[in-house]
């Protein structure tokens, strides 16, 4: 594979990179939006099952920062690297 080849790969690499960010940005504000609802109906509810469902949406609501921050650092490693390759 030549530098030019890789520098290629990199770039598309970039662009999906870009696109799954999105992608996953726009389905996490989908979600939180279903969440907030969740929670709104399931606010009273003493119900162990209930509670737990609760917890598990908290849970994968804090999944999203860190996930979103993984595809940066992705973005970032890749766009890094194909600025050192000139």
């Amino acid at each position: 594979m030549t530098i030019d080849e890789v520098k290629a790969t990199l770039r598309a690499g970039i662009e999906a990179i870009e696109r799954g960010r999105s992608t996953f940005e726009q389905a996490a504000s989908d979600a939180a939006e279903a969440i907030a609802r969740a929670h709104q109906l399931l606010h009273d509810s003493q119900d162990g099952e209930v509670q737990k469902v609760r917890k598990n949406l908290t849970e994968a609501e804090g999944e999203v920062r860190p996930t979103v921050g993984r595809f940066l650092a992705a973005e970032n490693n890749a766009t890094s690297y194909l600025a050192d390759l000139g």
